[in-house]
């Protein structure tokens, strides 16, 4: 948290930082210009038995369920190696 502060730290007055649990942050609807949670979205539960997955929608499943969720979806792009490959979305709400 302390490097990405530093590097934003010209963009103080529109940046802020909310470290905590992601499922109790509690921040007023249309509040949020952006929210960077990059490699932590793959640890929220999947559904209300709070199963948690692991990329297991596939390319198309995370898009479905991001648009069903009322997600605009700017882009999407797979890249990667042969070793791993991530799914890279912009989307807005």
């Amino acid at each position: 948290m302390s490097l990405a502060e530093e590097n934003l730290k010209a963009y103080a007055s529109r940046v802020s930082f909310s470290p905590g649990d992601m499922m109790q942050l509690s921040v007023p609807d249309d509040s949020q210009t952006a929210v960077g949670a990059l490699y932590s979205l793959i640890h929220l539960p999947a559904n209300k038995k709070d199963c948690m997955f692991w990329s297991g929608m596939g390319v198309e499943g995370t898009l479905k369920v991001l648009k069903e969720a009322g997600f605009s979806l700017e882009s999407s792009k797979v890249e990667g190696d042969k070793e791993e490959t991530f799914l890279w979305v912009i989307a807005m709400k």
